[in-house]
């Protein structure tokens, strides 16, 4: 989550993280299934949010994505907290921001479950995530490995001040593997989730490869592994 200045700004400012579309190395569970409590179909109230009662921080100080390189407001889709998308994804917080999109923690009113809505920036091209996610869809056959690659749950298109957003939907997720493994003892995984964590790697990279898609993420994680 992020800290209390950054969910003041989300109030007045625009605010994308892009992650690899494979969730291998994730470790904690979806937060819809926390305590193996099952989630409802039953359709949810938006929920209000305060807009005032706040420190503000000085508009003129960059944060953030604006703090990346070659940063362009106008590409940006100015996401609000408590902004309901296609009538069903009510923004709750901001999870995170990168050069292709910012992503945010949503609430799901129709189905009472928590995503991940990643808003991407102005672009003339279908995000290659969507290529992939419309090619998974329509391959028949089971594999082991593929409850180990994270999917797309939900895409859609906004019209934004500038132009037209892809908006994808993903189940949330935890901290990542490396984050992970900095916050253990000594910084290094114990032998017994070594084993496990290089077996759902394998897994996940086995299936996509079964099914002719190459991985190209960061290997420095594995290599510490």
């Amino acid at each position: 989550m992020l800290g209390f200045r950054t969910a003041v700004r989300a109030h007045t400012r625009s605010w994308p993280v892009s992650k690899s579309f494979v969730g291998l190395g994730r470790w904690n569970r979806s937060i819809n299934h926390v305590c193996g409590r099952s989630v409802t179909s039953i359709a949810s109230s938006p929920r209000s949010f305060p807009s005032f009662g706040f420190d503000e921080v000085d508009h003129w100080q960059p944060i953030e994505e604006e703090r990346l390189p070659n940063y362009q407001a106008e590409k940006y889709y100015p996401v609000r907290i408590g902004e309901i998308f296609n009538s069903r994804y009510q923004v709750i917080t901001k999870l995170g921001f990168g050069t292709a999109s910012t992503i945010w923690l949503c609430r799901d009113l129709r189905e009472r479950r928590y995503l991940a809505l990643k808003v991407h920036v102005l672009t003339r091209d279908l995000p290659a995530e969507l290529v992939l996610a419309k090619y998974m869809n329509g391959i028949n056959g089971k594999h082991e490995g593929a409850k180990h690659v994270r999917r797309v749950l939900d895409w859609f298109e906004i019209s934004g001040p500038h132009g037209r957003h892809h908006c994808i939907l993903y189940e949330p997720t935890g901290v990542d593997i490396t984050t992970f493994i900095h916050r253990l003892k000594g910084a290094a995984l114990q032998e017994n989730l070594t084993r496990i964590t290089a077996r759902v790697m394998l897994m996940g990279l086995d299936y996509l490869h079964k099914i002719n898609i190459v991985h190209t993420g960061d290997t420095t994680t594995v290599d510490s592994i």
